[in-house]
């Protein structure tokens, strides 16, 4: 591996595994690597210690930027010529972790509470509907 022939003690590092003020775990030099998942390649001192909010913040700025790189250079390499249309965004999308029912019952949405309005008069008489509306909820 090109990191382990460096020999000054650079390691490689999977995004997810990289936390605020907490241990920065190496990726095995045996394990493959997962198409579409970002790694770092972090200095020896980052092993030692635990990282910075500023540091992790850094590094989703470089991740973010390194995103736009490789989408704008997919595009130009597209059969379009690199031609994109103005105010298209790509969404990046992330997997949501499983959670477990309790979580996901402390978090259910609560019903809104249905208040009515006054409709204002313009002088003519207007009726004096206003319209009952409740929140809904879903059911899975």
């Amino acid at each position: 591996m090109a990191l382990e022939e460096a020999g000054e003690g650079w390691f490689l590092c999977d995004a997810d595994g990289v936390g605020f003020e907490g241990r920065v775990v190496a990726v095995p030099g045996d394990e493959e690597l997962r198409p579409g998942q970002i790694y770092f390649v972090l200095h020896p001192e980052a092993r030692r210690r635990s990282l910075t909010r500023e540091e992790v913040a850094a590094l989703a700025v470089k991740a973010s930027a390194a995103l736009v790189k490789a989408a704008a250079a997919a595009a130009a390499s597209s059969p379009a010529g690199g031609r994109r249309r103005r105010g298209a965004v790509a969404p990046l999308v992330f997997p949501l972790p499983e959670e477990d029912d309790t979580a996901v019952a402390a978090a259910a949405p609560k019903p809104a509470v249905a208040r009515k309005r006054r409709v204002a008069s313009r002088g003519v008489r207007a009726s004096k509907f206003s319209p009952d509306l409740t929140a809904i909820p879903e059911s899975e």
